[in-house]
């Protein structure tokens, strides 16, 4: 056992600690109380998904694996092992489905933690304390409906997470969006 610091002058026994995540999807979320991140384990429960759109999910799953067997490339390169992508389309047709099953996938074939969360100020500081914890696990971030975030947060902390000094190796961001011409051109239009 362990102590743990639940405020200033605040400590409380900790009966279990774990030196990693599990690999799993996580709603990750603010919390005052203990001015830390608290992740929520989120099962993935999605609809099934229909045979036509099974091209879809092959081309999608082709992506994820050329990208995650391309790490040491990258990293040969100098270049930070990242990829984005963004799925567009009127509502209910099925973006979420899609990005919860190439989650599903992907954690069960490359192992790693998904997340989301709402506010994209907090992306960056999540990212870092996950690597601090577990500097070689794989990433996802899933970032449902971007056109709203942008719209609450702006789009420099996204930003700063795909060109600047936020980067973080090993991270593939999955975005959707029903407003394909509210993100910008520089959003959307990346070599990434």
């Amino acid at each position: 056992r362990a102590w743990m610091q639940t405020g200033e002058n605040s400590f409380q026994a900790a009966y279990k600690s774990m030196p990693e995540l599990e690999s799993a999807f996580y709603k990750v979320s603010f919390s005052q109380k203990h001015q830390d991140y608290v992740y929520n384990r989120f099962a993935i429960q999605t609809d099934r998904i229909i045979n036509f759109q099974q091209s879809l999910i092959d081309k999608i799953e082709a992506f994820c694996t050329s990208f995650w067997s391309k790490k040491e490339m990258y990293l040969r390169k100098g270049v930070i092992h990242k990829a984005g992508l963004l799925f567009y389309g009127n509502p209910g047709n099925g973006k979420t489905t899609i990005c919860l099953n190439a989650i599903k996938y992907l954690l069960l074939n490359y192992q790693g933690i998904a997340f989301q969360t709402e506010n994209l100020a907090d992306i960056a500081p999540i990212l870092t304390q996950i690597r601090e914890i577990q500097p070689n696990t794989n990433i996802i971030v899933l970032l449902e409906e971007l056109d709203r975030s942008i719209y609450n947060y702006g789009d420099k902390y996204l930003l700063q997470l795909l060109d600047g000094a936020d980067s973080v190796n090993d991270v593939l961001y999955l975005a959707t969006t029903n407003y394909i011409e509210k993100i910008e051109d520089n959003l959307k239009n990346r070599p990434s």
